[in-house]
């Protein structure tokens, strides 16, 4: 017998991706995303999800690091310690927008996305328990 239970024909157990919410184009990204990521002058001519996109891409590098197990160095350590205030300063954001944004799918998916990578990256970075306020301090 399979471990996947029926539950009737019209009802999956599996949740579509948009219920879940998708963060690259979410209304609050739309008005967080440039406090957080510097593209220059071009700022405007350029999507918010593309920003979004560039910050996901540094995460990615970050993480990359890790998972080869590349010795950290001055500079990786930085990278990682820049990601989690980026995405820490997204999640603030986020949050200190009106309460109801977060009954859009995609706003909480942004805000749960923005805050787990900042606790993530922090841990990275051995900003665990009784450290984890001072990276949020921190500034690039």
């Amino acid at each position: 017998m399979s471990g996947f239970v029926s539950v009737g024909p019209s009802v999956s157990l599996f949740a579509d991706a948009n219920r879940l919410g998708r963060p690259e184009v979410a209304p609050v990204v739309r008005r967080c995303i440039f406090r957080v990521v510097d593209v220059g002058p071009d700022a405007m001519k350029m999507e918010p999800s593309a920003a979004y996109f560039i910050l996901k891409a540094g995460t990615m590098q970050a993480n990359i690091s890790t998972l080869v197990g590349k010795p950290e160095d001055s500079r990786s350590e930085y990278r990682t310690v820049s990601v989690a205030i980026k995405w820490g300063e997204l999640a603030d954001c986020i949050y200190a927008q009106d309460d109801r944004e977060l009954c859009d799918a995609d706003n909480r998916a942004a805000a749960v996305e923005a805050t787990t990578k900042f606790f993530a990256h922090a841990k990275q970075t051995g900003a665990s328990a009784g450290q984890a306020g001072d990276i949020s301090q921190r500034r690039t």
